[in-house]
Protein backbone atom coordinates (compact mmCIF):
# COMPACT_ATOMS: atom_id res chain seq x y z
CA UNK A 1 0.00 0.00 0.00
CA UNK A 2 1.27 3.22 -0.86
CA UNK A 3 1.64 5.92 1.87
CA UNK A 4 -0.71 8.52 1.23
CA UNK A 5 1.18 11.40 2.92
CA UNK A 6 4.48 10.25 0.21
CA UNK A 7 5.63 13.85 -1.44
CA UNK A 8 4.39 15.66 1.83
CA UNK A 9 7.73 15.98 3.19
CA UNK A 10 11.55 17.21 1.24
CA UNK A 11 12.84 13.72 2.70
CA UNK A 12 10.24 11.91 0.57
CA UNK A 13 12.54 13.58 -2.09
CA UNK A 14 12.71 17.16 -3.07
CA UNK A 15 10.90 17.13 -6.38
CA UNK A 16 8.21 15.07 -5.23
CA UNK A 17 7.50 17.64 -2.40
CA UNK A 18 7.60 20.67 -4.76
CA UNK A 19 5.02 19.27 -7.45
CA UNK A 20 2.96 18.00 -4.57
CA UNK A 21 2.93 22.08 -3.51
CA UNK A 22 2.25 23.01 -6.75
CA UNK A 23 -0.32 20.79 -7.33
CA UNK A 24 -2.17 21.58 -4.37
CA UNK A 25 -1.88 25.51 -4.90
CA UNK A 26 -3.06 24.88 -8.05
CA UNK A 27 -6.27 22.98 -6.78
CA UNK A 28 -6.65 26.08 -4.24
CA UNK A 29 -6.52 28.81 -7.33
CA UNK A 30 -8.80 26.74 -9.50
CA UNK A 31 -11.66 27.19 -6.47
CA UNK A 32 -11.41 23.76 -5.65
CA UNK A 33 -10.23 24.64 -2.24
CA UNK A 34 -10.49 27.89 0.07
CA UNK A 35 -8.45 29.89 2.16
CA UNK A 36 -4.69 30.36 3.31
CA UNK A 37 -4.12 27.91 6.41
CA UNK A 38 -1.80 25.52 4.50
CA UNK A 39 -0.23 27.84 2.43
CA UNK A 40 0.92 28.78 5.99
CA UNK A 41 2.21 25.77 7.26
CA UNK A 42 4.29 25.26 4.16
CA UNK A 43 5.72 28.76 5.29
CA UNK A 44 6.60 27.68 8.65
CA UNK A 45 8.44 24.36 7.64
CA UNK A 46 10.06 26.66 5.40
CA UNK A 47 11.29 29.20 7.34
CA UNK A 48 12.14 27.38 10.66
CA UNK A 49 15.22 26.13 11.59
CA UNK A 50 17.02 26.22 8.15
CA UNK A 51 20.61 25.58 9.64
CA UNK A 52 18.88 22.01 10.75
CA UNK A 53 18.12 20.94 7.20
CA UNK A 54 19.97 19.79 4.53
CA UNK A 55 20.66 21.89 1.39
CA UNK A 56 18.46 19.81 -0.72
CA UNK A 57 15.62 20.42 1.72
CA UNK A 58 15.87 23.54 2.40
CA UNK A 59 15.77 24.37 -1.71
CA UNK A 60 12.77 22.15 -1.78
CA UNK A 61 10.90 23.82 1.05
CA UNK A 62 11.53 27.79 -0.40
CA UNK A 63 10.95 26.14 -3.95
CA UNK A 64 7.56 24.64 -2.50
CA UNK A 65 6.54 28.46 -0.64
CA UNK A 66 7.57 29.63 -3.90
CA UNK A 67 4.87 27.52 -6.04
CA UNK A 68 1.91 28.57 -3.46
CA UNK A 69 2.32 32.36 -3.84
CA UNK A 70 3.46 32.08 -8.13
CA UNK A 71 0.54 29.82 -8.28
CA UNK A 72 -2.12 30.99 -5.52
CA UNK A 73 -0.73 34.34 -4.84
CA UNK A 74 -3.18 36.30 -6.02
CA UNK A 75 -5.81 33.85 -3.70
CA UNK A 76 -3.50 34.42 -0.63
CA UNK A 77 -3.68 38.30 -1.11
CA UNK A 78 -7.25 38.18 -0.91
CA UNK A 79 -7.62 36.53 2.25
CA UNK A 80 -5.32 39.29 3.85
CA UNK A 81 -7.71 41.84 2.33
CA UNK A 82 -10.45 39.86 3.51
CA UNK A 83 -8.93 40.02 7.44
CA UNK A 84 -8.00 36.23 6.77
CA UNK A 85 -4.42 36.54 6.88
CA UNK A 86 -2.33 39.13 8.45
CA UNK A 87 -0.44 42.11 6.58
CA UNK A 88 2.11 41.54 9.06
CA UNK A 89 2.70 37.33 7.83
CA UNK A 90 2.58 38.15 4.08
CA UNK A 91 4.69 41.54 4.65
CA UNK A 92 7.24 38.66 6.40
CA UNK A 93 6.62 36.18 3.28
CA UNK A 94 7.81 39.02 0.61
CA UNK A 95 10.57 40.09 2.54
CA UNK A 96 12.03 36.54 3.31
CA UNK A 97 11.52 35.72 -0.73
CA UNK A 98 12.96 39.09 -1.62
CA UNK A 99 16.06 37.61 0.62
CA UNK A 100 16.20 34.58 -1.43
CA UNK A 101 15.71 36.12 -4.77
CA UNK A 102 18.34 38.67 -4.31
CA UNK A 103 20.80 36.29 -2.68
CA UNK A 104 20.66 38.19 0.70
CA UNK A 105 21.51 36.31 3.91
CA UNK A 106 23.72 33.42 5.41
CA UNK A 107 21.81 31.17 3.74
CA UNK A 108 21.97 30.14 0.22
CA UNK A 109 19.92 28.67 -2.56
CA UNK A 110 20.48 26.72 -5.75
CA UNK A 111 19.57 28.68 -9.20
CA UNK A 112 16.03 27.11 -9.06
CA UNK A 113 15.18 28.36 -6.12
CA UNK A 114 16.23 31.70 -6.45
CA UNK A 115 14.39 32.16 -10.04
CA UNK A 116 11.36 30.81 -8.07
CA UNK A 117 11.13 33.26 -5.37
CA UNK A 118 11.83 35.83 -7.82
CA UNK A 119 8.76 34.78 -9.89
CA UNK A 120 6.75 34.72 -6.33
CA UNK A 121 7.61 38.25 -5.11
CA UNK A 122 6.31 39.38 -8.81
CA UNK A 123 2.97 38.15 -8.20
CA UNK A 124 2.63 39.25 -5.01
CA UNK A 125 3.71 42.72 -6.06
CA UNK A 126 1.13 42.35 -8.95
CA UNK A 127 -1.79 41.41 -6.05
CA UNK A 128 -0.42 43.94 -3.75
CA UNK A 129 -0.54 46.57 -7.16
CA UNK A 130 -3.93 45.36 -8.50
CA UNK A 131 -6.10 43.51 -5.68
CA UNK A 132 -6.77 39.82 -5.90
CA UNK A 133 -9.20 39.80 -8.38
CA UNK A 134 -10.40 36.72 -7.41
CA UNK A 135 -13.82 35.60 -7.07
CA UNK A 136 -14.32 31.23 -7.12
CA UNK A 137 -17.20 29.58 -6.83
CA UNK A 138 -15.99 28.18 -3.47
CA UNK A 139 -16.55 30.10 -0.12
CA UNK A 140 -15.78 28.57 2.83
CA UNK A 141 -18.29 29.69 5.95
CA UNK A 142 -16.63 32.34 8.03
CA UNK A 143 -16.66 30.69 10.75
CA UNK A 144 -14.81 27.96 9.64
CA UNK A 145 -11.77 30.44 8.51
CA UNK A 146 -9.57 31.73 11.03
CA UNK A 147 -6.59 34.61 10.77
CA UNK A 148 -3.37 33.14 10.58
Amino acid sequence: MTDPCLGCYPVDGPARYVNFHAFAALLFERGMCDGSAYANIVWIDATKDQEAHSNEERNAYMQAMSQWLRIYGKGLFKDVEDGYLSREKWRSWHEQLSAVAEMKGDVKYDSETIELAGQACVVMDEAERSGSGRDHGNHQSDRTRRVL
